[in-house]
């Protein structure tokens, strides 16, 4: 469910340009929409193809050496149909070492859809890549930038898949910490799921709620997650 995410997870209608600048120190307003990357304080941040509007945002005082950035981007088709969904936890500040907690969260995800110890580059580093298949709404969730997202995704009139695969992220190398799960609507043809991302082989799409559509996406996404695994991996630590 959702609340593994949330353990570090833990309006307006108008479109504006993409960021230039951090999105953590920019009071970025909410609904702009961004492409390709998002910036932090210790790193980029790899984003997929297409359009992506930030929901929600918690900035979480860059001075503090624990703070945490969160974020929620999400995907909105033209018929308002919710595509996909972003949530960021970033470290903003140095002085803490999250890598014992990020190995426990990798731990207690044994039992999701995918699960694989990301290959380090240094033996400062440590992460996982964990596929789930999660619910998509935010109701009732306390996080202030989670209750936003909420709020604006209710005023675009956004409609919800029940569930999205979410391929989550965790990255700790000494005082950096990042947590990025990119979430997918499995209904969609395989190109309008991951647009632009040509798999290895042919997948097949026998409509929006065959088992083979489920299967064969969540097999397109984990694929894309492990060919994005050294982008995601360098651009946030490098």
């Amino acid at each position: 469910m959702i609340k593994l995410l949330l353990v570090f997870l833990a309006a307006t209608f108008t479109a504006f340009p993409a960021l230039a600048g951090n999105l953590f120190d920019d009071n970025s307003a909410i609904g702009t929409v961004l492409h390709s990357q998002i910036e932090t304080p210790h790193g980029e941040i790899m984003l997929p193809n297409g359009d992506w509007t930030l929901a929600g945002l918690q900035t979480g005082g860059a001075d503090a050496p624990s703070s945490l950035g969160k974020t929620v981007l999400a995907r909105i088709g033209q018929d308002n149909s919710l595509d996909g969904l972003i949530f960021v936890t970033v470290s903003l500040g140095d002085g803490t070492d999250y890598r014992p907690t990020a190995k426990q969260w990798c731990a207690r995800n044994s039992d999701a859809l995918f699960i694989t110890e990301m290959e380090p580059s240094s033996a400062s580093e440590t992460g996982c890549l964990v596929i789930e298949e999660l619910v998509s709404r935010l109701d009732n969730l306390t996080q202030p930038h989670l209750k936003q997202a909420s709020s604006y995704l209710e005023n675009r009139k956004a409609i919800h898949p029940d569930t999205l695969y979410f391929a989550t992220f965790q990255i700790a190398s000494e005082q950096k910490f990042l947590s990025v799960s990119y979430g997918f609507d499995f209904r969609l043809p395989p190109t309008e799921m991951l647009p632009g991302y040509t798999p290895a082989s042919n997948t097949a799409y026998d409509g929006p709620y065959s088992d083979l559509t489920r299967q064969n996406n969540l097999d397109l996404v984990k694929g894309w997650a492990q060919a994005k695994e050294t982008e995601i991996r360098n651009g946030f630590l490098n």
